[in-house]
C-alpha cells in the first residue's frame, strides 16, 4: 500500500514594506497635536448660548463635547481625571479655555447628533473597484470579567451591544451603527446603507446576511453591482432571489466553495473583521456609557478615531512565503 503524502497547511507570512512610514504614523496617534487644532478656540464656547431644555443655556459647543469624548476614547481617560487633563493641557498651552465638566460632559453626550463616523481619507481612485464590507460583533455593556467567573464559579450575567461597521476598500469606516444584541444582523443593513453616500462596486458581507431583503437593499442601493454573500448549504436557485445569489449558486456547483470564493473576491470580506478587530484592540472591547443613546454616539465617535489613525498611516504588506 503506497505511503499517504504528508501534506500540511503553512501559515502564510507577509512582510511590512512601509515599516518606516507605519512606525512614525503609529508615535502620531499619541499626539494631542493631531487632536486641537489651531482654531480651538473659535469652536469652543457657544457664540449665543442656546438653552437645551434643562433651564441652563448651553455654554459649549458641539465640536467643543466630541473633541473631548475623543480624547476619553483615545486615551481611555474616565470623565473626571478626562476633565484633569485637558484643563491641564490648555493650562500648559496658555489657551483661556476650560473643559466641561465630567456631568456636562455625560449628559451633553447624549444630545448629540451624530449620524456617521468623520472620514479623514479618501477612497482611491475611481479607476479602481469599489468594495464595501459590512460585519458586526459584540461589545460588553456591563458584567464581571472572565477571570472572575473562573475563580468565583459565577455565571458571566453580562450584557452585550452589538455593532455594526460598513468597510471600503481604504479601510475608511463609512458607516457605524449600535443596536441591542437582539437585533438581526440582516436587519439593519437598509439603515446603514442610508449612511453611505457613494455607492460601491461590490458588497461582501458573511452568510449571516444571506436574506432576500439584504440582497432588495442593496440593490436599491447600489443597481448593477457585484452581491458576495456566501449562501446557505441548502440554498436552491429561485426566480424570487436576486441574480447575484443565483449566480453564487452556479459557481459553487460547477467549480466549488474554495473556486466561488476567489471569483467573488470573498476575502476581501477581511477588511470588515479586521475594522472589528482594530476597534476592539484601540477602543476596547466594552461600553463606556450607560444608555443605548450615550452609546450610539460613542461608537460613531470611536470609529472616527479609527479613520484618523488610518488618515495618519497604514501598514502596507507583502506576502513573502
Amino acid at each position: 500500500m503506497a505511503a499517504k503524502a504528508n501534506i500540511t497547511n503553512t501559515p502564510q507570512k507577509h512582510k511590512v514594506i512601509n515599516w518606516s512610514q507605519y512606525n512614525q504614523a503609529l508615535k502620531q496617534r499619541g499626539s494631542l497635536e493631531i487632536w486641537i487644532s489651531d482654531d480651538i478656540e473659535d469652536i469652543w464656547y457657544e457664540e449665543n448660548r442656546i438653552n437645551d431644555g434643562t433651564g441652563n443655556p448651553r455654554e459649549y459647543t458641539d465640536q467643543a463635547i466630541r473633541l473631548a469624548y475623543e480624547l476619553k476614547l483615545c486615551f481611555k481617560q474616565p470623565l473626571r481625571q478626562l476633565e484633569g487633563m485637558i484643563n491641564s493641557l490648555f493650562k500648559l498651552s496658555g489657551l483661556p479655555i476650560s473643559c466641561p465638566d465630567y456631568s456636562t460632559l455625560s449628559r451633553r453626550c447624549g444630545t448629540l447628533d451624530l449620524k456617521i463616523p468623520t472620514i479623514f481619507k479618501k477612497s482611491k481612485d475611481d479607476t479602481e473597484d469599489k468594495i464595501i464590507t459590512i460585519d458586526s460583533s459584540g461589545l460588553k455593556q456591563y458584567g464581571k470579567d472572565e477571570w472572575h467567573q473562573e475563580k468565583h464559579k459565577v455565571n458571566p450575567r453580562r450584557t452585550w451591544r452589538k455593532i455594526h461597521l460598513a468597510v471600503n476598500e481604504s479601510h475608511v469606516i463609512i458607516a457605524t451603527l449600535l443596536t441591542e444584541q437582539s437585533m438581526h444582523d440582516a436587519e439593519v443593513v437598509p439603515e446603514m446603507l442610508e449612511q453611505i453616500i457613494k455607492p460601491a462596486n461590490r458588497y461582501i458581507a458573511d452568510g449571516a446576511y444571506d436574506t432576500k431583503n439584504v440582497y432588495d437593499a442593496i440593490e436599491k442601493h447600489s443597481t448593477k453591482t457585484k452581491i458576495v454573500i456566501p449562501p446557505r448549504d441548502n440554498a436552491v436557485e429561485s426566480d424570487r432571489w436576486h441574480a447575484e445569489r443565483n449566480k453564487s449558486l452556479d459557481i459553487i456547483e460547477e467549480h466549488g466553495k474554495g473556486a466561488w470564493c476567489k471569483m467573488r473576491k470573498y476575502g476581501l470580506q477581511n477588511y470588515a473583521e479586521l475594522a472589528m478587530q482594530r476597534y476592539k484592540r484601540i477602543i476596547g472591547n466594552k461600553m463606556h456609557s450607560r444608555d443605548l443613546v450615550r452609546q450610539q454616539n460613542e461608537a460613531i465617535i470611536a470609529a472616527s478615531i479609527l479613520n484618523k489613525f488610518t488618515a495618519i498611516g497604514m501598514p502596507i504588506s507583502k506576502r513573502v512565503a
